[in-house]
């Protein structure tokens, strides 16, 4: 299991936190998604052998969010 903290542009409000959890649920492999717009980051728990931060990040970008680095 791995832990992956990334800063999201976008997270502005619950709806959003909710569209970004969302957007993770039929992804295999991960464990929780747990989306903050009080810090505008995402804490994700993931199955490596399953899910890399490619797959991740495209997820997050799916939803209309970008990630930055």
């Amino acid at each position: 299991m791995k832990e992956i903290i990334l800063k999201v542009k976008g997270i502005r409000c619950e709806g959003c936190e909710k569209a970004l959890k969302d957007a993770f649920s039929p992804v295999a492999g991960v464990i929780s998604v747990e989306p903050s717009r009080l810090t505008g980051e995402i804490k994700i728990t993931y199955d490596e052998a399953k899910v890399n931060s490619d797959l991740i990040e495209k997820t997050i970008r799916k939803t209309g969010r970008e990630v930055i680095k």
